[in-house]
């Protein structure tokens, strides 16, 4: 990975958080880095060129009023609670999968990551008799946070994701090599090089269907939100999670007039 402000993000990052979303089905990790990162008021850092991502560019996703351009990833910084976001907003190439994982364990690495929270989806008609009856977020977790599942994420409502074969057999909610994860991309790949590496490691999913899927990534922002309290309350209301201005343009503009005569 390059940036010009790599050295910056190593030297002030030391010991964070660090939220990243897996390019899985729907987008809809993406979309919750979105509401996060306008909700937190994050600080940009910088943009990261990685060969194996599409290159993008485009206007600002969360102020309308400036000229500043956003890239395929970019980095933004909370500091109380030191939380590093990542944000992806184009594909990866196939073939240069891996070792855009191995540069993001090394970058991990170099900035003494304390844990790694990654956001994900699952496809909606793979869920079995026990998902659909219970629309709940799922995670998975690595030997170093199962505490997790009985504490914190029990009081949010988040479930240890179930077997495929068995409706209603519960895992240890430990990824494994054998977990079905259908349509979420590089998370088991990203979430079992974190187990080797010996980081704390969160995967989080919600079920999700081609189409809007604002609500399930407010629930999975809303989620990440309840477990660290990263959004900032305001004169003692009631947290908001606030969309930014680019989710305008999500589904683009009205169709051509010229289509109807």
């Amino acid at each position: 990975m390059e940036s010009v402000d790599l050295s910056k993000i190593e030297g002030i990052c030391t010991n964070s958080t660090v939220i990243l979303p897996a390019i899985s089905v729907s987008n809809a990790g993406q979309l919750a880095m979105d509401l996060l990162i306008q909700s937190t008021k994050a600080q940009k850092l910088g943009n990261i060129w990685h060969q194996a991502f599409i290159p993008l560019i485009g206007s600002h996703p969360y102020k309308e009023d400036i000229t500043e351009l956003c890239t395929e990833f970019e980095v933004y910084y909370l500091k109380e609670p030191k939380v590093i976001f990542a944000q992806f907003r184009s594909p990866v190439w196939e073939n240069k999968e891996d070792v855009f994982l191995d540069d993001l364990i090394k970058w991990f690495e170099s900035i003494k990551a304390s844990k790694i929270v990654i956001i994900s989806s699952l496809y909606d008609y793979e869920r079995n008799d026990s998902q659909i009856r219970s629309p709940h977020v799922r995670c998975c977790v690595c030997p170093h946070t199962t505490g997790l599942l009985d504490s914190v994420f029990v009081s949010l409502g988040v479930k240890p994701l179930e077997l495929k074969a068995t409706a209603d057999t519960m895992t240890s909610g430990v990824m494994t090599e054998t977990m079905h994860l259908p349509g979420a991309g590089f998370t088991k790949n990203l979430h079992l090089k974190c187990i080797q590496k010996g980081f704390p490691v969160v995967s989080l999913f919600k079920f999700c269907y081609d189409g809007d899927n604002t609500p399930e990534a407010t629930e999975l922002a809303s989620t990440v939100d309840g477990w660290l309290n990263i959004v900032p309350t305001v004169k003692d209301k009631a947290k908001t999670l606030i969309q930014p201005p680019s989710w305008k343009y999500i589904f683009g503009g009205p169709s051509p007039q010229e289509l109807f005569p």
